[in-house]
């Protein structure tokens, strides 16, 4: 869990028992994401920072800081090797985890990126943004696939289906919305 204090704690969710805490953030943590493959933890704050954990011995491996201001999402794509986060400026950023170092820096969306995800397949990123809209990008250029419309304030959370043929998404308007996938 990530916390208003700037840590991040890491439960037996079975016996409830605290097992870590990692410390390491000046601001709150806003965002984690456990890596598919279960070796890393990335956590996002409003320090700017992306910091990259090892998962086993709760050491720091990376620090990437980013030119974004709050960074409000993280997410591992399925082979591990890419992560995205989205920040409070409406700026994605993808980054290679081997190295640090940013890939592509995706700017459409005109407001904060409150949620993001990659689909099962590891090809398109989905963004939710407090601009009303949702977001497709192709994970491996950048470029924009196409955009969808449907709430009438934020849109706080996105979806996916295993299979990745529906995109559910909630927003700040109270409503839930399905999609197939374009």
């Amino acid at each position: 869990s990530g916390s208003w204090d700037g840590t991040i704690k890491i439960w037996n969710f079975s016996s409830k028992e605290l097992l870590q805490t990692l410390e390491g953030h000046s601001e709150i943590v806003n965002a984690i994401a456990i890596s598919p493959d279960g070796q890393f933890l990335a956590s996002g704050s409003k320090d700017n920072q992306i910091k990259l954990w090892n998962l086993a011995t709760g050491k720091l491996v990376r620090t990437i800081n980013t030119n974004s201001l709050s960074i409000l999402s993280v997410v591992f794509s399925p082979d591990s090797q890419v992560l995205a986060s989205s920040s409070s400026d409406g700026m994605i950023n993808i980054w290679n985890l081997q190295t640090g170092q940013l890939i592509h820096s995706l700017k459409e969306h005109i407001d904060g990126v409150w949620s993001i995800i990659i689909t099962p397949n590891g090809k398109t990123l989905i963004s939710g943004s407090w601009d009303k809209t949702i977001k497709f990008w192709e994970l491996s250029t950048g470029k924009l696939k196409g955009s969808l419309s449907g709430h009438n304030s934020y849109v706080s959370a996105v979806a996916i289906s295993p299979d990745g043929q529906t995109i559910v998404s909630g927003g700040w308007d109270r409503k839930i919305n399905i999609w197939k996938v374009p």
